[in-house]
């Protein structure tokens, strides 16, 4: 009888087992670490600020977005949002507004202390009729 190799021992196990499939948990400790990493590049930039005015609760905090492809502004099929966290978390959403050149414009007064937590995202076409999104996190806070 010629030995089996343990990975082959594992799926007769698995095969053996009537449990659904998707129940299953391999044993993670028995395979070698591994990492997985992904560099991409891309035509279409996504940029994405914030001004505040103070720093105490019920001041304005203005948040900007930005859109190009190839440096030219993108101001076509584009939708672009943020999502608040507040500092007691709870959330809200607001739609910001296309302005001049490729722009997005929204805002929002701080009524807590505390750091305000700002997901700004956009998704849409590109010049090419290519679907794309964008996300980027940015803080705002008061004390």
């Amino acid at each position: 009888m010629t030995p089996v190799s343990y990975r082959e021992e594992e799926i007769d196990r698995m095969l053996a087992d009537e449990t659904p499939a998707a129940t299953l948990q391999p044993r993670v400790s028995n395979f070698p670490p591994y990492r997985f990493r992904v560099d991409a590049r891309s035509n279409l930039r996504f940029s994405v600020w914030r001004v505040q005015e103070a720093w105490k609760p019920g001041f304005a905090v203005a948040l900007y977005a930005s859109l190009s492809e190839y440096d030219v502004p993108l101001e076509r099929h584009v939708s672009v949002w943020a999502e608040v966290t507040r500092p007691d978390q709870s959330t809200f959403t607001m739609t910001l507004t296309p302005g001049a050149e490729g722009i997005y414009t929204g805002g929002f007064l701080t009524t807590v202390g505390g750091v305000y937590i700002c997901r700004v995202r956009a998704d849409g076409y590109a010049s090419r009729g290519t679907p794309f999104t964008r996300e980027q996190t940015l803080t705002a806070g008061s004390i």
